[in-house]
């Protein structure tokens, strides 16, 4: 049964050559989240709207 359990979050179902798994679309997720995050935060205070 393939499916995603806590003992196969690091491993790849498919047994391909490349090392993408379920833990690097975490991680890309987050730092997705923190460059979204910052960028807005940026913007808001360079340009701020009236409020």
């Amino acid at each position: 049964m393939i499916g995603l359990q806590w003992s196969n979050v690091v491993k790849d179902p498919y047994n391909t050559e490349d090392d993408f798994n379920f833990r690097w679309c975490n991680i890309m997720m987050v730092i997705d989240s923190g460059i979204y995050f910052i960028l807005g935060w940026y913007v808001r205070n360079v340009m701020p709207g009236e409020s």
